[in-house]
């Protein structure tokens, strides 16, 4: 059975392709637990004719202590083709939590990220709400979560490494997430966030500023720390900076370990 599970792993992280997909919410959907810790990898690569490397990890750390909940969240892309950089991200973000009432908490959070490709050299934030449960079976779980964040984002000029923009802004938050066990060893995650810049909702002049990220993964346990993850993710802001598309799609395979 080892052996199996390991081969299995091996062939998993070969044949993935970049672009693991981790959910704050998906281990916060979880059973508590003293500690518990989750991490996604995929590497691509190929020589000879064609050349590519791609690397990616995601990973979150989860601890539970009475009412108190904190989680720790990372994740880290980089690939070239050819030699050239095709993808460059990393994030950071860490989220405290308490329950005030059985199926109800209040959370605060920070977060740090940068995409060279979307221009962003940097996005900081902080931001609080509160998250409540509206379904909490078995085989069925529902969350709702509404607050806001203040933000400050950075912006690179086309191919330079000056700063051309600098926003800071408000924005809510709001956001739907589940998880339904769809077979004994077949989960589905869900999570859809939408975060309205303020302005736009209070200044009927200005068209309306929002943006959606929509975050899904079907996971197949092999065994009680190991699980294959297909991840599928869609971002969509409806004003990004000159030169950036509107909408990004990203979808992988991934080798999950789970430690609880």
């Amino acid at each position: 059975m080892l052996i199996r599970t390991l081969l299995f792993g091996l062939l998993s992280l070969a044949s993935a392709p970049v672009g693991a997909i981790v959910n704050i919410e998906s281990l916060r959907m979880e059973p508590s637990a003293p500690v518990q810790a989750e991490a996604l990898v995929s590497i691509d690569g190929k020589v000879g004719n064609s050349q590519k490397n791609a690397y990616s990890f995601s990973g979150q750390v989860r601890t539970d202590s009475g009412p108190f909940q904190n989680l720790g969240l990372i994740k880290f892309k980089y690939e070239t083709s050819q030699t050239i950089k095709t993808a460059d991200q990393l994030l950071a973000h860490y989220r405290w939590n308490y329950n005030i009432w059985p199926n109800s908490s209040i959370e605060s959070y920070v977060q740090w990220e940068r995409d060279v490709f979307k221009r962003l050299a940097s996005r900081s934030l902080a931001g609080a709400g509160l998250r409540t449960a509206l379904s909490e079976s078995e085989s069925f779980r529902l969350y709702l979560g509404a607050g806001a964040f203040y933000y400050e984002e950075r912006y690179e000029v086309d191919s330079q490494n000056q700063i051309a923009e600098i926003e800071q802004r408000l924005r809510g938050n709001f956001y739907l997430s589940s998880k339904i066990d769809v077979a004994e060893s077949v989960d589905f995650k869900t999570t859809l966030y939408y975060q309205p810049l303020f302005e736009s909702l209070t200044n009927s002049k200005n068209p309306q500023d929002f943006r959606l990220l929509w975050q899904n993964y079907m996971e197949f346990l092999v065994n009680s720390h190991l699980s294959w993850v297909i991840s599928y993710q869609l971002f969509h802001d409806s004003q990004p900076p000159a030169g950036v598309k509107t909408t990004d799609q990203e979808y992988g395979t991934s080798l999950k370990l789970s430690f609880r």
